[in-house]
């Protein structure tokens, strides 16, 4: 019975970036503010993007790497945070009611807000 030589081919790898579990930063998208690592997903209010595109943020408030903290006034000068756009999705329902006693008055309106899904590839800071 003959064996047959199997050989690996070789996969492509990717630059594996080290990261600092103490690392995170403060930025303001919009009109809210979100503490975030590398490697985080986080939903926001739709933005234009197409998927797979990058989409930086210059407005970083604070960023430490566990060891030295830096906080803007009001903003880093230099640094930024740099997503991947990953889709967009639909918030949860909410119930608006309206009511008025003694009148038979009942409304009742819902919302479903649309939000983008960014990951965070890279916290730069200088």
């Amino acid at each position: 019975m003959a064996t047959k030589k199997v050989t690996a081919t070789p996969k492509e790898t990717k630059p594996v970036v080290k990261k600092n579990p103490d690392e995170f930063a403060i930025v303001v998208i919009g009109a809210h503010q979100y503490q975030l690592k590398t490697g985080d997903s986080i939903s926001i209010e739709k933005i234009n993007l197409k998927k797979g595109e990058k989409f930086i943020c210059e407005q970083v408030l604070l960023y430490t790497d566990g060891t030295v903290t830096n906080i803007g006034t009001p903003h880093l000068s230099g640094a930024k945070v740099i997503f991947e756009y990953l889709e967009d999705t639909r918030g949860e329902k909410l119930r608006v009611a309206h009511f008025r006693h003694k009148s038979r008055y009942r409304k009742v309106k819902g919302h479903r807000q649309d939000l983008s899904l960014l990951k965070v590839l890279e916290i730069i800071s200088q």
